[in-house]
């Protein structure tokens, strides 16, 4: 068995952000404790599929298309490049969080943030995927203790760029009314997408369509199962 990782440590997105890295890191130990060979910082051509017996694809997920406007791409952060370390937030300022899932990774940097954050959920309530687990409302008494201003029942129409700010327009779900929020920096925790398909090989997790760490285990056993 040979795992090909494109980042720096594997696990993906789980690894780096949710409450997955302690599982992440015990999976880890236990294949390097079988002896499977873990390659890092590694890309795998399609081209190289005929040099293995079987290929199998985890490349996980990738950034969703927003259905706002935005002036350019760069305008807006992705949230797992900033849990990887390879885009920085602004010392200073409003961080805007675009949070229409309502989980635990936007809910989680909005804490981090504490008063420097404005959580943005189309919900009645920050985190609504939360209650899945209980945390729903523990979730919210930690936010407000930490100063999170949360704007709910909005729906983002457009981010821009207006000097050395930025500018967030948001719809309220109910009213129509449309505001303008400036900010030092905006932060998409929205939906993701499956990466592109590998020809020929078989795939598990996120790479199927973007869920939870539970989906991406169990199609990991039937996968092997398979082979």
């Amino acid at each position: 068995m040979h795992l090909i990782e494109k980042q720096e440590k594997v696990g993906g997105l789980s690894a780096n952000a949710g409450p997955g890295s302690s599982l992440v890191n015990w999976l880890e130990s236990e294949v390097r404790r079988l002896g499977v060979t873990i390659q890092l910082s590694a890309e795998f051509s399609p081209s190289e599929s005929g040099e293995h017996d079987v290929v199998i694809q985890t490349t996980g997920g990738r950034r969703g298309n927003p259905e706002y406007e935005v002036d350019s791409p760069s305008t807006v952060f992705d949230i797992a490049d900033i849990r990887r370390g390879s885009v920085v937030l602004p010392d200073i300022g409003i961080v805007a969080i675009l949070d229409p899932i309502g989980g635990p990774i936007g809910v989680a940097l909005a804490e981090e943030l504490g008063a420097r954050a404005i959580l943005f959920t189309p919900d009645n309530i920050a985190g609504n995927e939360l209650a899945r687990t209980g945390d729903l409302a523990p979730a919210n008494v930690r936010l407000a203790q930490n100063g999170v201003t949360i704007q709910r029942r909005c729906v983002v129409r457009g981010v821009e760029r207006r000097g050395e700010e930025f500018v967030v327009r948001v719809q309220d779900r109910f009213s129509g009314v449309v505001d303008e929020i400036l900010c030092a920096a905006v932060v998409d925790a929205g939906f993701r997408l499956p990466t592109d398909p590998i020809d020929g090989a078989l795939q598990a997790g996120d790479c199927v369509a973007p869920r939870t760490i539970l989906e991406a285990i169990l199609e990991g056993r039937r996968v092997a199962q398979q082979i």
